[in-house]
């Protein structure tokens, strides 16, 4: 489970890099893989402001497949300014949302 977890966590982190904190616009979301991240996120994002442990993990893991598909079918890095700078938003915040949750995983070597 800590594989997974931790995946999601610098797989975001990596791509999103420094994108300032901003929101993701849900209007341009035009990829299925990202809708479903996004839609993923939110409902994930309960268990991940909760202070059970268990569950935060839980609801990381489960994000898990969501993000592998996003990253399998989506070009975050696409020409159009204004979609690649939403993807990266929507990036970061899984990010900060997750580390939020567990700290900076990034910093566990695995």
């Amino acid at each position: 489970r800590l594989a997974a977890v931790h995946e999601v966590y610098t797989r975001a982190s990596r791509i999103a890099g420094r994108e300032e904190p901003a929101p993701w616009s849900p209007e341009l979301l035009v990829e299925e893989a990202e809708r479903e991240l996004a839609n993923a996120l939110e409902e994930a994002r309960p268990s991940l402001h909760d202070s059970d442990l268990e569950a935060a993990i839980g609801a990381v893991v489960e994000l898990a497949p969501v993000v592998d598909r996003f990253f399998q079918e989506v070009l975050v890095m696409t020409e159009d300014e204004a979609l690649r700078r939403n993807r990266l938003r929507l990036l970061r915040d899984l990010k900060d949302t997750v580390g939020g949750a567990l700290g900076d995983l990034s910093q566990i070597p695995l």
